[in-house]
C-alpha cells in the first residue's frame, strides 16, 4: 500500500528542492493525482528523513500553495516576466505530472488574456482621425517600465512598427526627442496606423508629430 494510504495525513515532511528546504504534510501533498505519491513511497522504502526533488525553489514554492489553498494568485501584468514565471511553474508542474496545476494556469491565463483584448478593443472604439487625447499616464516613465519592448516612436531607430505593422510616417519625430513642454497639452489624432493600434498623433499648437500606440491614450472625455 503507499505511504500517503498508509500515514495520516497530517503527518510531517521535510523536502528539499535546489537549496531551499520546505515542510508540509503528506496530506497537502496528495491532494491531487500527481507523481509525488510515488516519490513518497521511494522516500519509505529508503528510509530516508528527507525528500529531495530537481527543479526551481521558487516554483515549487508556488506548487505548494496551490496543493494547499487548490488555487494560486497570478501577476497583474501580463509582461515578459510574467510569461517566464508562467513557464517556470508549468515546468515544474509538468515534472511532477500535476495535471490541474497546469489547467488551472492555462485556463486562468488564457481568460485574463481574453479580457484583455476586450479591453483594448472596446479602448479603440472611438480612436479616429481628428479625436481629442490625452496620454492614459501622464508618467511616462512608468508607463515605458511596464513595456517589454519599447514602441519604436520613441527613438525611432527603426521606421517599421511592429506593433501596427505599418512604416512610420517619414514626417513623425522621435518622442524622446522634444521637450517635456510640447507633448503635455492635449493631442489630437492625425492618422490611424496600420491595424488601428497606433496612430500620428500631434500635441497642443506645436507642429511635431509622434508615432503612439494607443493604449498609451485615452479620448479626451474618457475618465474625464
Amino acid at each position: 500500500m503507499m505511504l500517503f494510504q498508509m500515514a495520516a495525513r497530517n503527518q510531517r515532511i521535510r523536502l528539499r528542492v535546489g537549496n531551499a528546504h520546505f515542510e508540509t504534510t503528506i496530506g497537502s501533498l496528495t491532494t491531487v493525482p500527481s507523481r509525488i505519491p510515488h516519490l513518497l513511497e521511494q522516500l519509505n522504502n529508503n528510509n530516508d528523513e528527507e525528500l529531495t526533488l530537481e527543479g526551481d525553489p521558487a516554483a515549487f514554492r508556488v506548487i505548494l500553495n496551490f496543493l494547499r489553498d487548490g488555487e494560486i494568485d497570478l501577476p497583474d501584468e501580463r509582461d515578459e516576466r510574467a510569461h517566464e514565471w508562467m513557464e517556470s511553474i508549468l515546468r515544474e508542474a509538468e515534472r511532477l505530472e500535476l495535471t490541474a496545476l497546469c489547467d488551472f494556469l492555462l485556463s486562468k491565463w488564457s481568460a485574463v488574456e481574453g479580457g484583455e483584448e476586450a479591453e483594448e478593443e472596446e479602448r479603440r472604439r472611438g480612436m479616429r482621425r481628428g479625436a481629442r487625447v490625452v496620454w492614459r499616464d501622464i508618467n511616462l516613465r512608468r508607463m515605458m517600465s511596464k513595456e517589454a519592448s519599447l514602441p519604436v516612436g520613441l527613438s525611432l531607430l527603426d521606421r517599421w512598427c511592429a506593433e501596427c505593422e505599418s512604416t512610420v510616417a517619414e514626417e513623425c519625430i522621435a518622442l524622446l526627442d522634444r521637450p517635456r513642454c510640447e507633448i503635455e497639452d492635449c493631442g489630437r489624432i492625425r492618422e490611424i496606423c496600420g491595424n488601428g493600434r497606433c496612430a500620428t498623433v500631434s500635441f497642443g499648437f506645436f507642429r511635431a508629430r509622434f508615432h503612439l500606440p494607443l493604449r498609451w491614450l485615452q479620448l479626451i472625455d474618457e475618465g474625464m
